[in-house]
């Protein structure tokens, strides 16, 4: 019966597709718009929007910009942006054309088939983490994704000047973008330009695109290292350490099978139904625990299966896997959604590149393609499940907080927050230029990942609050209340209800008036 069902809409399909095709990017638009509407941007956001508001030039940009761990791309774009359209909603609005921009590479050239394409559009990733939440991730899958187009299509070995271009800018956007940049570029450039061919040492056209290539590689390389006032610093692992390995690989599985935990009032962003379960039995525990570990290990060994006729996609695959691999086993092991998605990423480029090459099915592309299913299905139920809470429930308390102090006239300087980066937000939210900020004893907005940062204990800051310079105080939590009304202040606002990140719900307190 249901498949009396698909054959007429398979028919109306084949027979209107580009209208399919159109209305189906037509959707993914409205989705986001509303819900990205609805979001309330947090501090990794905000601390993006300030850097770039309050950097007076590109040089003073680029200095800030080597505090936060990632190249320049992104900043240099709401840089462009802001200083063209300057409203504390140009972050989002960027961020939703670059992440629109995935999905329009995913409906119009992708090889996947419509019902592949529908369930990557309302993926997690590339209707929820990618699109809704503005970090410098979106741009780097965009341009590596136009990098493969440019690829498929290419008409001579010229494109290959294109293609350095753009996998050289999508290494500027963060370290996750330059590893699988590095490997796709080499793959890219072994097939155009053969090893065993020496007629490639003679042309002008390999050095020109090498050399291209390695200006954008060496600028993003600049920027990644620190500069040696900067904290917290990244250490170095001496040995490989086997938990760490075990807690990677979990992370791995987690964001390919990924399903958020319904927790209440809303905190799911960042969970895994694998991880919080309240279930009796130690036994079901432990297998759901391992279920995505399972599904992900079985689907990486049909991948390799499937792929491994494809010297270049298997060589892409092996030589990507291991430097995100390895760069979390000895440097950064923190394994957020947002850093993770780039194994999603890698997995959908390469079934992208293979699906483009080759027609043939086997057993191992048969089974590969039926995990590769189970996959976007469980990504499209986690879509369902986040797009619903954003709506329901605030992301983050910054942009309720700064209304208030917007209406009740106290968005200024004389404003104390702590901690820091936890409540730079309001600063975004609210127009406000400049806060006091204990940890550095002075005013500023953006925060600045160096050494003056110094903690501050709540006695320190109860000597602050009379001072004549401060007439707010906010804090990401309630303090004692006797302890406050002692210096004078009384408690002015609180959330009515917890936001999704934990800790950007802010308590508000005021001078009293004589």
């Amino acid at each position: 019966m249901f498949s009396q069902f698909l054959m007429p809409v398979g028919t109306l399909y084949k027979k209107h597709r580009q209208l399919f095709i159109v209305l189906l990017f037509i959707s993914t638009c409205v989705i986001g718009a509303i819900t990205i509407y609805h979001h309330e941007m947090w501090r990794d956001e905000s601390q993006a929007f300030l850097l770039v508001r309050d950097s007076k030039n590109l040089g003073e940009l680029w200095q800030n910009v080597r505090y936060e761990g990632h190249p320049i791309l992104w900043h240099l774009i709401l840089f462009v942006a802001y200083h063209i359209f300057p409203s504390i909603y140009t972050i989002q609005v960027v961020h939703l054309l670059i992440g629109l921009s995935v999905v329009a590479l995913i409906v119009f050239y992708s090889p996947f088939s419509f019902v592949e394409k529908f369930l990557l559009c309302f993926s997690y990733f590339f209707s929820f983490e990618y699109l809704i939440i503005s970090r410098n991730y979106s741009i780097g899958v965009f341009l590596l994704f136009l990098s493969i187009c440019l690829y498929l299509r290419k008409k001579s070995k010229r494109t290959m000047i294109n293609i350095a271009v753009v996998l050289g800018l999508a290494a500027n956007t963060n370290i996750y973008s330059f590893i699988i940049s590095c490997c796709l570029f080499t793959c890219f450039l072994c097939n155009l330009f053969p090893l065993n061919k020496l007629s490639f040492y003679k042309s002008k056209l390999f050095y020109a695109t090498v050399l291209v290539f390695l200006v954008f590689l060496t600028t993003a390389m600049l920027q990644l290292v620190a500069p040696p006032d900067r904290t917290p610093k990244l250490k170095i692992a001496a040995t490989l350490n086997y938990k760490r390995m075990a807690k990677i690989s979990k992370e791995i599985s987690n964001v390919l099978f990924y399903l958020p935990a319904p927790l209440e009032e809303g905190r799911y962003w960042g969970t895994s139904l694998f991880e919080r379960n309240h279930l009796k039995s130690n036994f079901v525990k432990n297998g759901v625990f391992l279920l995505p570990q399972l599904l992900a290990l079985t689907m990486i060994i049909l991948a390799i299966g499937a792929w491994r006729r494809s010297l270049l996609i298997s060589m892409f695959f092996a030589a990507s896997f291991t430097g995100f691999f390895l760069f979390m086993s000895f440097i950064f092991d923190r394994g957020q959604l947002r850093h993770t998605g780039a194994f999603f990423v890698l997995l959908i480029a390469c079934t992208w590149l293979y699906r483009s090459s080759s027609t043939r099915t086997n057993k191992w592309t048969l089974y590969f393609n039926y995990f590769f299913t189970t996959m976007l299905l469980t990504q499209l139920a986690a879509s369902v499940f986040v797009h619903v809470y954003e709506i329901k429930y605030p992301f983050s308390g910054a942009k309720d907080a700064a209304t208030f102090l917007t209406n009740s006239g106290r968005n200024n300087d004389k404003i104390l927050l702590h901690p820091d980066f936890e409540a730079m937000a309001l600063l975004h939210y609210g127009s406000i230029n400049q806060v006091y900020y204990p940890t550095i004893d002075a005013r500023g907005s953006f925060i600045k990942f160096n050494d003056k940062r110094k903690p501050r204990s709540y006695k320190d800051i109860l000597k602050i609050g009379p001072r004549d310079d401060i007439e707010t105080m906010v804090f990401n939590g309630r303090r004692n209340d006797s302890a406050i009304n002692a210096i004078g202040y009384e408690l002015l606002y609180y959330p009515k209800i917890h936001s999704t990140v934990p800790d950007e719900d802010f308590w508000i307190y005021g001078k009293k008036h004589k």
